[in-house]
């Protein structure tokens, strides 16, 4: 079976992750290709050598005036591409390449997958048009592929997606899988600062510095935190447009002793196995391959209960779309509210969020024991996201 997965890049990301651990695995018993919009030439992530890397070679462009003319190109080229490489089956990862994906539509199956909760990314990073794109690829895909049941949900409450469309499949870690190879440099000046902190806590949160992250609100609850634990160290993993100005956070909230960003690193691995306690303070999220990569390091975790998957990981009994209103201690791990994702560089009065986030923080910094049983519970947690248990569930779709 001749399989196509289309995304926007293959940088550096949680969708590029798992468009890339699907493909590797299909590989085996497929003829695949992924195919980039852009930046292709160095993935982020492992590629196997069976698989094919194609580029569609279209320059981004903001400008509402560009996009027809660019749209056209990308579906000109897609379909001419699915055409010559006699695809039986596209599977597509992210907004544009699902629209772009059942428009050069040339007979082959359609697969979309979705990986966010639209109603909040849709309607805080995108324009009206990404919304009708949205409700266009419910209709015309064959299959839509949601991460999470609440994401799921979403597209059948509010963009009419015909439900019968929609298989839930969470993402997958390989428990065999070699980790991906850290870079040394940040490596070595992790370590350094390890041994200049032996005693200290040490907290950890991975993604990229864009709002939905909220990584500023982890930021100001560190605040709060360092009063009671002075040496606990916070390692930010990631990169993004927000980095300069999480920088100044930190140095208005003078944390510069106990905040340290350090870039983006494919082994992240290397520092969960180091790690006392993960934390995730998303404004919003699809799944949230972050707090799976802590469970599979053993590393209890702590998030925000945004929609979506944050809940579906951490409280998997309870109502998907239902709302942490305090701390709440999971089966899984620590839930508390989402913080407003007001960006501000002033030392103003935590909000009531990011001080139920300081205080989660401060519990599992102090208690040995809730970080135990926590840990415990993350590598159970992480069973139900098995490879061969996720590759199944995608080889059914497909076939």
């Amino acid at each position: 079976m001749r399989i196509m997965f289309l995304i926007d890049s293959l940088e550096g990301g949680g969708a590029e992750r798992a468009c890339l651990n699907i493909a590797n695995e299909l590989c085996k018993d497929n003829d695949v290709c992924v195919t980039a919009m852009f930046d292709a030439d160095f993935p982020g992530y492992y590629v196997d050598p069976r698989i094919q890397i194609k580029e569609l070679k279209i320059r981004k462009s903001a400008s509402l005036l560009q996009k027809p003319r660019i749209y056209y190109q990308e579906i000109s080229r897609l379909r001419r591409l699915k055409k010559e490489w006699h695809v039986d089956c596209c599977v597509s990862f992210l907004e544009t390449a699902n629209f772009l994906n059942v428009l050069s539509c040339v007979g082959e199956k359609t697969i979309a997958s979705v990986r966010n909760y639209y109603s909040l990314s849709l309607t805080r990073e995108r324009l009206w048009f990404q919304k009708l794109k949205a409700f266009f690829v419910g209709r015309r895909a064959d299959k839509i592929i949601s991460v999470s049941k609440a994401a799921a949900w979403d597209l059948v409450e509010n963009f009419h997606t015909p439900e019968e469309k929609i298989t839930v499949i969470y993402n997958m870690y390989d428990p065999d899988q070699v980790s991906f190879n850290r870079k040394e440099e940040t490596y070595d000046r992790f370590e350094d600062l390890l041994q200049e902190n032996p005693d200290s806590v040490r907290y950890i949160s991975v993604g990229r510095m864009v709002p939905q992250k909220g990584q500023q609100h982890l930021i100001r609850a560190f605040r709060k935190l360092v009063e009671e634990l002075p040496n606990a160290q916070l390692f930010l993993f990631g990169d993004g447009e927000e980095r300069e100005y999480l920088e100044k956070v930190i140095c208005v909230n003078g944390l510069e002793k106990n905040v340290h960003l350090m870039g983006f690193d494919p082994g992240i691995g290397s520092y969960l196995k180091q790690a006392n306690v993960y934390v995730c303070t998303s404004l919003w999220e699809g799944f949230s391959n972050s707090i799976l990569e802590a469970f599979v390091n053993e590393v209890p975790v702590i998030s925000t209960d945004c929609r979506s998957g944050p809940r579906e990981l951490l409280a998997p009994d309870t109502d998907c779309i239902s709302e942490a209103r305090g701390i709440e201690y999971a089966e899984y791990g620590i839930l508390t509210p989402v913080c407003s994702g007001d960006q501000t560089l002033t030392v103003d009065p935590l909000e009531k969020e990011e001080s139920a986030l300081a205080d989660a923080m401060i519990h599992m910094g102090k208690d040995r024991s809730l970080r135990e049983r926590y840990a415990q519970k993350s590598r159970k947690r992480a069973e139900a996201f098995r490879r061969d248990v996720i590759v199944r569930q995608w080889k059914d779709i497909i076939k």
